[in-house]
């Protein structure tokens, strides 16, 4: 049951031999028929016992955490423990469930884009229920599906909606800015650290892969800045920096880093989740701080929408007058 030796004591009774182990601290009854201390057992363990039980007074040995006498009779039967998944022994539930991961890119060449939807294609398989169970020791039965987006499609059409884990791969472009689809997710970044944002993706954990060429003074500059501020922000970071350089075997340096990412993709998973409040809050944050740079995120009233609409439906008219009258004057000529 344990795996480290543990102190055992005898006490002597008429009928019986009691062997009490102490364990961490805690003195637990490993073979009795039975000694037990019910004040004790109510609070799932037991103190520990006096050396010799009296056997010509016939007074049981007192439990010395409560400091009452230890009762002769039928154990109650001890709670199961839960089962411990990951290396870091968090408990989690046994019963089966799903979960999203959102693969986010930004692209200016297709590279870093080719990377995320190859990457997204894998991890069905690569994070089945079977694999995770066999990279953590996990007894969950957990279901992942995966879906690549752009990072500002992330931001504008998907409203920051977050999964609680996150997998970004990007490059850098120009002067160490960001690439096509990176924008907005740039600025974002650059407003959390500038005005201090910690603590609101906390709850958040991320795996980032970069793309750069080290033949330019800017290499690898928006990665760089992207994994400060996610970290800055309370996000947590799984797995190495990934760096596939340009000037090397990029396609090579990316395939390793994928190859190596899946234990700390697997442990992340079987993590106990941020609560749903959490998560809401996140997401409520992160719009709030993009409106705030960006007010044109800010979603439009339907008064606004609907005169919008009686705008563009009354120059229709017009617009089909222009083109028919230019229509018929090309006609004349």
């Amino acid at each position: 049951m344990f795996s480290r030796s543990s102190k055992l004591k005898q006490i002597k009774e008429p009928k019986d031999v009691v062997v009490i182990s102490e364990f961490l601290g805690c003195s637990i009854i490993l073979k009795a028929s039975d000694v037990y201390c019910n004040t004790a057992a109510a609070k799932n363990f037991f103190g520990s016992t006096r050396d010799s039980f009296d056997s010509e007074s016939g007074i049981p040995p007192r439990c010395d955490l409560c400091n009452d006498h230890l009762i002769f009779g039928a154990q109650p039967q001890q709670p199961q423990q839960p089962q411990r998944c990951s290396p870091n022994f968090t408990m989690t539930s046994e019963s089966p469930r799903s979960e999203e991961i959102l693969v986010l890119f930004a692209s200016q060449t297709g590279n870093s884009e080719e990377a995320a939807k190859n990457l997204c294609e894998l991890i069905p398989e690569k994070l089945s229920s079977q694999n995770i169970q066999r990279l953590t020791g996990c007894k969950d039965t957990i279901t992942l599906s995966a879906r690549s987006l752009q990072l500002d499609d992330f931001l504008e059409i998907e409203r920051a909606c977050w999964t609680r884990l996150i997998v970004i791969v990007l490059s850098s472009y120009g002067v160490g800015q960001a690439p096509l689809g990176g924008y907005r997710f740039r600025e974002l970044c650059d407003a959390i650290i500038e005005r201090k944002k910690s603590g609101m993706l906390s709850g958040l954990t991320f795996a980032l892969l970069g793309l750069g060429d080290s033949k330019f003074t800017t290499f690898f500059q928006n990665p760089t800045k992207t994994n400060e501020a996610l970290r800055f922000a309370g996000a947590k970071r799984i797995g190495s920096l990934g760096k596939a350089d340009a000037a090397g075997d990029q396609l090579e340096s990316i395939d390793q880093w994928i190859s190596t990412i899946w234990p700390a993709l697997a442990t992340a998973v079987v993590q106990a989740p941020p609560s749903d409040e959490r998560m809401k809050a996140i997401r409520e944050e992160t719009l709030a701080l993009c409106m705030e740079i960006n007010p044109d995120m800010a979603p439009k009233k339907a008064f606004q929408l609907r005169l919008e609409i009686i705008l563009i439906l009354a120059a229709l008219p017009i617009i089909f007058a222009i083109i028919s009258a230019l229509y018929t004057l090309n006609n004349r000529d």
